[in-house]
């Protein structure tokens, strides 16, 4: 009896029922045609032809000549015999709680990969950020064969973990001091510094960047962009304001109240992550602050819902396809060679004009 796939990762274990299926001589000559197939896997034809692509790209299949059926390919000796390279990615975060960007970089991210013949693995594990993941590292490697791992959102101990046993690993953000990795990450420094120099071309001196509380090292990067950004400006009395929230919507609250009820409130606001800008958006409204009458206001990356929003903002274009096809040439490269220079690749998003960007009166 043939298998009934899962509804996570759907598309993928189409694909591997399917390869499964291949090595049996009922589907030597062709496979069933589509609807039947799709009867019989219980998912739609959409699902279905995305997974029959992944195996031709593969090359266990190929299309009739009139295009009516799929045939198997003779699995000849330069076809790999074995499962495919494997990537784990390690991500701390759930993926509930992952931005709309976020997943569409992992989604990207997995089918720049399954091009090139290597097959992502992603693990969700909340106890990766304890201060001592030490067990939790060794379960998940003893578990996964991965020829090459990605570290999402790592803590300085999880990167200490994995560089001790100079395990082939790629950080996926920033490294932490001591960590000699090669990494992806956008250009934090040169974000920062483009948005301060408008902000204060717009006449703007008191700036402040609204961001998450974090030991990352790529946040702690931002911030200390951000605070070199401003300081050869100091003698013209700009200030650098750092307002740090866990989060929650309650603390962004608290803390984004606290900011504007001072006696010198900000007249520019730098937002770390878009997935915030909404809330701090609606705060101010109730608040009676104005945007960007009374504060402008500029995005450090981009979500598909800033295009929603009156007044349009001001943010840079975070390119997740791009970051995603980056990160898999260098994934794919370390899995065929072991061997990676160790060095950082800082990609700089294009900044888009908005309307939350105005000269102050």
């Amino acid at each position: 009896m043939i298998e009934i796939p899962k509804r996570a990762s759907l598309i993928d274990q189409v694909a591997s029922i399917l390869r499964s299926n291949l090595r049996v001589p009922e589907w030597a000559d062709s496979l069933p045609p589509e609807r039947a197939l799709s009867d019989l896997l219980q998912v739609s034809r959409p699902t279905l032809r995305l997974a029959l692509d992944i195996l031709r790209r593969e090359g266990w299949v190929r299309l009739s000549e009139n295009r009516r059926c799929w045939i198997p390919v003779r699995m000849k000796r330069t076809l790999p015999l074995t499962e495919p390279k494997s990537v784990a990615l390690l991500t701390p975060e759930l993926f509930q709680e992952l931005s709309h960007s976020h997943i569409f970089h992992l989604y990207q991210l997995r089918r720049h990969l399954q091009d090139a013949g290597v097959r992502l693995e992603v693990v969700a594990d909340l106890r990766l950020k304890r201060r001592s993941p030490a067990k939790i590292l060794e379960r998940h490697l003893h578990r996964i064969t991965a020829s090459c791992w990605i570290l999402h959102h790592s803590t300085a101990q999880a990167q200490d973990w994995f560089w001790d046993r100079r395990l082939p690993a790629i950080v996926m953000g920033t490294c932490h001091a001591g960590i000699q990795f090669p990494s992806i990450d956008w250009d934090y420094r040169a974000i920062c510094r483009h948005a301060v120099g408008l902000f204060l071309s717009h006449g703007h001196q008191r700036i402040a960047l609204i961001g998450p509380r974090s030991k990352r090292a790529g946040d702690l990067l931002r911030e200390q962009s951000f605070r070199e950004a401003v300081q050869p400006v100091r003698e013209a009395e700009a200030q650098p304001l750092v307002v740090q929230h866990d989060g929650s919507i309650e603390h962004i609250h608290r803390q984004v109240r606290a900011l504007f009820r001072s006696p010198t409130p900000p007249t520019a606001l730098l937002v770390s992550e878009s997935v915030h800008v909404l809330n701090i958006l609606t705060l101010l409204t109730h608040l009676g602050i104005r945007v960007p009458q009374d504060v402008s206001l500029i995005s450090c990356d981009q979500e598909w819902f800033l295009s929603h929003v009156t007044p349009t903002i001001a943010c840079y274009q975070t390119d997740w396809n791009a970051y995603a096809q980056r990160l898999a040439r260098i994934a794919v490269q370390l899995t065929r060679t072991g061997v990676l220079a160790r060095r950082s690749f800082r990609l700089i998003p294009p900044f888009q004009n908005g309307e939350s960007l105005a000269m102050r009166k």
